[in-house]
């Protein structure tokens, strides 16, 4: 069996060995830990931040290696608590930070929104069709407000939102089709800590369930069918999402964990207990380990690469 040491981490296939799915095509050095990162929507670049800088970085990975372009934070704000802190539109029209919407080509900024004291944006996301961005808050408890907000694209607008008190969201995930959006965090209304992921239907602008589940990262599946929640106990739980059954579990510590897709279903990318395995679509068998403790964990949309950003640098996989 063959390593390769990167950086701080090693990578290593120890669950399929011979018959790797992935494979690493490029290597880029960052200046500090990366915890945003998203591809672009054709996959030929990506975008990068770091909770100690005030800026992001939009990198040529699959060509020249090199940055093309940095863009200014319009807050400067710490990005540290943000899971979700960087999303292309799906036209690839804007890219979103938790403080700051750019133009990607010309790097411009085209929304900025400055933040109050005692309020983190923690994820941020797009609608399929682009029109809407979509914002997850935690706020301090003497703060009122929406902790889930809507925008329109055309003119940043807040359209609606929800808030429920003592609910404090740390992660967020839209489902393929744009009808849902899934909320995990702590309840401290009463007693002691609740771990919850709260699913909202946005036609209906409600909250339409509520599980009561610990989680660091979600993910949907490409089918909407399936909801994965990783971090809490046990590590990997997925869910129908419909009915909120648990279908599939994996055992191991809580904590800081990663979960996603292949948007054509055909991968299951999870980070858990200092690796990152490469599961079919269907959770049903293990394909690849390697041994890597991420800040986070990007899919490019045709499905053919995924970046995994590792202390100070970021390396990006082919899967077969």
């Amino acid at each position: 069996m063959q390593f390769s040491v990167i950086g701080h981490c090693t990578w290593g296939d120890s669950a399929n060995e011979g018959k790797d799915v992935a494979t690493i095509v490029a290597t880029l050095p960052e200046d500090e830990d990366v915890t945003g990162l998203d591809f672009s929507p054709d996959g030929k670049y990506l975008a990068t931040s770091t909770p100690n800088t005030t800026t992001v970085r939009l990198w040529d990975w699959n060509g020249t290696g090199k940055i093309v372009r940095t863009v200014e934070k319009v807050d400067g704000r710490d990005d540290l608590v943000a899971s979700e802190p960087l999303r292309f539109s799906p036209n690839g029209k804007f890219l979103a930070g938790t403080d700051t919407v750019w133009n990607p080509r010309s790097g411009t900024v085209v929304f900025g929104m400055k933040a109050s004291s005692g309020v983190n944006c923690v994820a941020v996301a797009f609608s399929p069709d682009g029109k809407w961005l979509f914002r997850a808050f935690s706020r301090s408890p003497e703060i009122l407000g929406d902790n889930f907000t809507v925008y329109d694209t055309a003119d940043w607008h807040p359209v609606w939102g929800l808030g429920a008190a003592w609910f404090y969201p740390d992660s967020m995930a839209l489902s393929p089709d744009g009808k849902f959006a899934a909320l995990a965090g702590p309840n401290l209304d009463a007693g002691p800590v609740r771990h919850q992921v709260r699913i909202i239907d946005l036609s209906k602008r409600a909250i339409v369930r509520t599980l009561e589940m610990d989680a660091t990262r979600l993910a949907w599946s490409p089918d909407g069918i399936h909801l994965a929640v990783a971090g809490g106990v046990p590590s990997i739980v997925i869910i129908d999402a419909a009915s909120g059954v648990i279908v599939d579990s994996e055992s191991g510590e809580s904590g800081r964990a990663f979960v996603r897709y292949t948007r054509d279903g055909k991968y299951l990318i999870e980070s858990v207990n200092g690796a990152v395995r490469i599961w079919d679509g269907q959770h049903r068998t293990l394909l690849q380990r390697i041994k890597a403790m991420p800040g986070n964990i990007a899919v490019s949309g045709d499905g053919r690469y995924f970046a995994l950003s590792a202390g100070r640098k970021i390396v990006v996989w082919s899967l077969k």
